[in-house]
C-alpha cells in the first residue's frame, strides 16, 4: 500500500523534487557569487538586431579560479567577439605561443557564456552579450580505436557538425583544425572552414592555430580580427641557440598576431636532450629557407607570365 500511495502521488512527487533541485541551483548561484575571491558581475544581454551579435568581457577570469586566494596567480583578460553595430570582428583569429593559454581562454568564454545563460554571476566586471542559441566546440586531440577513426576524422567530423547546424546566433570554439595531417592538407582545411565560418554563418567564433599563413592570408577580412596570447623572450636572435631562448608566458590577450609559436621552448621545458633540439631548430631553419627560395621563384614566374 505504501508502494501504491507513493506512485498515485507520483506527479506531486516529481514536482517537489524539481523545485528542490531548481532551490539548490540558486543557492549554488548565490554561494558562488558570495564566495568568488574575484569580482563577479550580473551578465547584460542585449538583442542582436539585424544578425548582429556581440560579446564584450571585461576583466574576467576562468570560473574555476574563484576557488584560488591568491589573487595575482591568474590574469584577467578582456574579450570582445562582433559588435552591435555592425558584422565586424565576428572571428576572433588567436595565436601565441605553446603553453600560451589559448585553450584555457577559449574554454574561459565559452563557460562563462554558460553561465551566463543560465542565470548566474560571472567572474568579471563586465559581461555583455547577445544571447547564444547553441555552443559548438572542437578542442582536444584524440582518436577512437574502437570505431576505427584517426584523430584527422574525430575533428573533421566535429567540424562537420558546426558547419552544418551552426546559426548566426551561435558561438563556435575551434582549437588548432587540420593538426592531425600534413602541414599543406591542415593549412588548406583550416582557411576553408574559417572562410566558411565567417562569409556564410556569420557566428561570434573564436579560432585558434599555429598556421601563421592564415594570418596573411585572411588579416583583410573586415570580419576576421586578430589576437595573440602575450608573451616575452629573453635572449631570441636569429640563428641563435634555440636552448638559451626562455619564454615569459603573461597569460594576456594582445591584438595582432605573433610572430611565431616558440614550439622550441615547449620541447625544453618538456626535457628533450638539448643536442636534439638544436638539430631541430637547424632543420627548421633549412625548411624555412627553402620556402623562401619557393616564394621567390613562385613569385618570379608569375611575373614573367605576366608579362607574356
Amino acid at each position: 500500500i505504501y508502494i501504491y500511495n507513493f506512485y498515485f502521488r507520483k506527479v506531486k512527487w516529481y514536482a517537489a523534487v524539481e523545485s528542490i533541485a531548481t532551490l539548490d541551483v540558486l543557492l549554488a548561484f548565490a554561494q558562488y557569487a558570495k564566495c568568488c575571491t574575484r569580482e563577479v558581475c550580473c551578465p547584460k544581454f542585449i538583442d542582436a538586431i539585424d544578425g548582429k551579435t556581440f560579446l564584450r568581457l571585461d576583466e574576467s577570469v576562468h570560473p574555476c579560479c574563484g576557488k584560488i586566494k591568491t589573487q595575482g596567480d591568474y590574469i584577467a583578460n578582456d574579450v570582445l567577439i562582433g559588435s552591435s553595430e555592425s558584422d565586424t570582428g565576428q572571428v576572433l583569429l588567436l595565436t601565441g605561443a605553446n603553453m600560451g593559454g589559448k585553450s584555457t581562454l577559449m574554454r574561459q568564454v565559452g563557460t562563462l557564456i554558460v553561465l551566463a545563460q543560465i542565470g548566474s554571476y560571472v567572474p568579471a566586471r563586465n559581461f555583455t552579450l547577445s544571447p547564444v542559441d547553441c555552443i559548438f566546440t572542437r578542442i582536444g586531440a584524440r582518436d577512437s580505436l574502437i570505431t576505427g577513426q584517426s584523430t584527422l576524422f574525430v575533428e573533421l567530423r566535429e567540424t562537420s557538425a558546426i558547419l552544418k547546424h551552426a546559426t548566426v546566433h551561435s558561438f563556435v570554439i575551434i582549437d588548432e583544425l587540420g593538426r592531425g595531417t600534413s602541414t599543406w592538407d591542415g593549412t588548406a582545411i583550416a582557411h576553408a572552414t574559417l572562410q566558411y565560418i565567417t562569409n556564410h554563418i556569420g557566428c561570434r567564433t573564436i579560432f585558434s592555430t599555429h598556421y601563421h599563413s592564415l594570418m596573411d592570408s585572411l588579416a583583410a577580412n573586415p570580419r576576421i580580427r586578430l589576437g595573440h596570447m602575450a608573451c616575452m623572450v629573453e635572449n631570441e636572435s636569429e640563428g641563435a641557440d634555440p636552448t638559451e631562448e626562455n619564454v615569459i608566458f603573461l597569460y594576456k590577450l594582445a591584438p595582432g598576431a605573433c610572430p611565431k609559436s616558440y614550439g622550441f621552448n615547449a620541447a625544453k621545458l618538456a626535457g628533450i636532450h638539448a643536442d636534439v633540439i638544436k638539430k631541430a631548430y637547424a632543420k627548421s631553419m633549412y625548411f624555412a629557407r627553402m620556402e623562401k627560395e619557393r616564394c621567390v621563384v613562385s613569385q618570379v614566374k608569375e611575373t614573367e607570365n605576366a608579362k607574356v
